[in-house]
């Protein structure tokens, strides 16, 4: 029932305003929104089926963000990227840090709100980008590495800041999460990259499509879950296994298979933000929510 009255509100919503000719992802949000308690007093969806299908999601997206990027866009992209996140993210935390300080909250408040407002969510930017008729070839290449570069940057930006939250003043462990970050970067392509591309390319020419598809899931989902287990971002792990299976000559059937798999499971990613969403503290809250947009948009 969860699901079919969600798929039901996203599918309606989404056909709604596509006539207007706004992106599909209102409508997914929207439908978490009218679907969410806020709106019907008393309903309530399976927290656990929400969180375990927005969880499929983000790995399914991350592992085709992966195939398409590869490691040659990584490697034609990587640096331009490295340079443009480096800037825009220590810029967006000075402009949020003040922003707080302006709208009278703490050190750490503003501090919080300058990592917050420093990256974009991956999965909103490449919905949108995907149905920008503008937004092909390099450019869109372009913007997966600044998006899987921010994901990664705050990650280190967030790390830097739960010690002033838990009032311990010190952040002494964040050269071990960039070192981690590194070493399991390094350690899983250089590992991924000598087994897996003749391991899926021995498969290509002995078994069918279908066991191909199976055989790189186990392994996106595996890597997803080592790189959560060492206390890193599944989406990590996922991604690094989309540039892995990249190099194999599987790699366009993996893809073409994955996309409608991750598109469903996008979709409830964002019905299950659009449940959360509570209308009434937006409400109280209206004019400190268009003060940050406006800021972050801006920045």
């Amino acid at each position: 029932l969860d699901i079919a009255l969600l798929l039901s509100a996203t599918g309606l919503l989404s056909l709604v305003l596509g006539r207007l000719r706004l992106p599909a992802i209102i409508g997914y949000l929207a439908g978490g929104l009218v679907l969410g308690s806020s709106i019907i007093p008393g309903f309530q969806m399976e927290e656990a089926t929400l969180e375990v299908f927005s969880t499929i999601g983000i790995i399914l997206l991350m592992f085709f963000i992966g195939i398409e990027l590869n490691l040659k866009g990584l490697r034609k992209t990587g640096p331009a990227a490295f340079l443009i996140v480096s800037i825009e993210m220590t810029m967006m935390v000075i402009i949020g840090y003040y922003l707080g300080r302006l709208i009278g909250l703490d050190d750490v408040q503003s501090i919080f709100i300058g990592a917050i407002i420093s990256g974009a969510s991956t999965a909103a930017v490449l919905m949108v980008a995907k149905e920008n008729l503008h937004m092909r070839g390099d450019l869109s290449i372009m913007v997966m590495s600044l998006m899987v570069f921010e994901d990664i940057a705050q990650i280190i930006i967030l790390t830097l800041a739960s010690p002033l939250a838990a009032g311990t003043g010190s952040s002494d462990n964040v050269y071990w999460v960039v070192l981690e970050i590194v070493a399991f970067m390094g350690l899983t392509i250089l590992i991924g990259l000598a087994v897996m591309p003749r391991a899926m390319d021995w498969l290509r020419r002995n078994y069918n499509k279908e066991t191909i598809l199976i055989i790189s899931l186990a392994f996106c989902f595996a890597l997803a879950f080592i790189s959560g287990y060492v206390g890193l971002s599944i989406a990590i792990g996922a991604f690094l296994a989309g540039i892995i299976i990249s190099e194999s000559s599987c790699n366009n059937i993996v893809r073409r298979r994955i996309e409608p798999m991750k598109e469903v499971f996008i979709a409830i990613f964002f019905f299950a933000i659009g449940m959360r969403i509570d209308i009434g503290m937006i409400l109280d809250n209206i004019l400190l929510c268009f003060i940050i947009a406006f800021v972050f948009i801006i920045g």
